[in-house]
C-alpha cells in the first residue's frame, strides 16, 4: 500500500487505497484548523487533490473507492466504498471548511457534494421526516465495518459542529437512527442485545438475533453523537 505520493502516478507501489489517504487528508486538515499553519493546509489540498486525480475520491459522483492502481491514475480496483473511508474524507473536508473561516467557496462546494451522496445512499425513510442510517445490513459483513457504521454517525456530528449550516439536514437524521438502533437493542435474555438492522423493520425495529461485540458497540456508539448534536445546537 501506499499514501499520497506526491501528485504523481508513476510510482512503485502497486495499490494505494482510501484508508491510508482518507487518514492523512483528515490529519492534515485537522491540523490546518488548530495551527491555522499554511503547511497543513497545502498538505491537505494537495492530498484532496491527488486523491481526485487517482480516482480514489470520485469528484464526478462524489463517492470514496476503497482502492486503486497507484501506478495507473484512474484504475479502480474496489468501488465497494466503505463509511469508514468516507468518515475520513468528509470530516477531513468539514475541517479545511472551518479552517478557511468559509472563505474558500470549493470547500463548501465539496462538503455540500459529498452530503448530498451520502443522505442519497446511507439513509432510509423511517417514520415521517426521520431517517436511519444504513449500510452494512446484510448479514456476512465483517466486524469492522459493522463498527464503521456507528463511527460514521459520529463523523456527521464532529461535521456540524465544523459546519453549522449542516444542522438541520444531519442532526435529524441522527436523531432518527439513534432512535432505531435503540429500538432494536432488545434481544437476548437480558433484552439490551443490538444488531446492526438498523431500519430494516421500521417502523417497530425489533433485534433479530445478532450478538456480535461489533454490533453492540456500533449501536451504542450512534446515540453519543444524536446527545451531542442536541447538545451543541441548544
Amino acid at each position: 500500500m501506499v499514501a499520497f505520493a506526491g501528485g504523481s502516478c508513476t510510482i512503485k507501489h502497486t495499490i494505494t487505497n482510501a484508508a491510508v489517504n482518507g487518514g492523512l487528508f483528515h490529519l492534515a486538515a485537522r491540523l490546518a484548523r488548530f495551527t491555522s499553519s499554511s503547511f497543513y493546509a497545502d498538505w491537505a489540498e494537495d492530498i484532496w487533490d491527488w486523491s481526485a486525480k487517482s480516482q480514489l475520491l470520485n469528484t464526478d459522483e462524489w463517492w470514496v473507492n476503497d482502492a486503486v492502481h497507484a501506478s495507473r491514475c484512474g484504475n479502480v480496483l474496489s468501488e465497494a466504498g466503505s463509511l469508514y473511508n468516507l468518515g475520513q474524507y468528509i470530516r477531513g473536508t468539514a475541517y479545511m471548511y472551518n479552517a478557511t473561516n468559509a472563505e474558500n467557496p470549493q470547500w463548501k462546494t465539496r462538503l455540500d457534494s459529498l452530503l448530498e451522496r451520502i443522505f442519497n445512499t446511507f439513509f432510509d425513510p423511517w417514520r415521517g421526516d426521520g431517517k436511519v442510517l444504513v449500510g452494512y445490513d446484510d448479514y456476512g459483513t465483517n466486524g469492522d465495518e459493522y463498527i464503521a457504521k456507528g463511527l460514521f454517525a459520529a463523523d456527521l456530528a464532529f461535521v456540524t459542529m465544523l459546519a453549522p449550516y449542516t444542522a438541520a439536514e444531519i442532526i435529524p437524521r441522527l436523531q432518527a437512527s439513534a432512535i432505531a438502533a435503540a429500538r432494536q437493542c432488545s434481544g437476548g435474555d437480558n433484552h439490551k442485545i443490538c444488531n446492526i438492522h438498523w431500519a430494516r423493520n421500521r417502523p417497530q425495529s425489533a433485534w433479530d438475533s445478532a450478538e456480535s461485540m461489533e454490533e453492540q458497540m456500533s449501536a451504542r456508539r450512534s446515540s453519543l453523537p444524536a446527545w451531542l448534536c442536541l447538545r451543541t445546537s441548544r
